[in-house]
């Protein structure tokens, strides 16, 4: 018999990740790249902040996603 004992950092940073994915969605219309609807007010700082989260944003999800898959997979 095997004790499954809760990963609550794995919890949160779930929360964290799909959040992110919301807000990042979310302020996409107000900077200055491409993308499929575009606001009249649009401000530099979502540039920053969309070049910072683009890059690893996905490989989060991706991580979160895969270790709930193989933690449920397992017996």
């Amino acid at each position: 018999m095997t004790t499954n004992k809760r990963l609550y950092y794995l919890d949160w940073l779930r929360v964290l990740a799909f959040g992110l994915l919301f807000v990042f969605h979310s302020w996409r219309p107000f900077d200055h790249l491409e993308w499929h609807i575009k606001n009249e007010d649009q401000h530099t700082v979502f540039d920053i902040l969309t070049l910072f989260t683009h890059g690893w944003r996905m490989h989060v999800i991706f991580l979160v996603s895969g270790a709930g898959t193989y933690f449920a997979m397992r017996c």
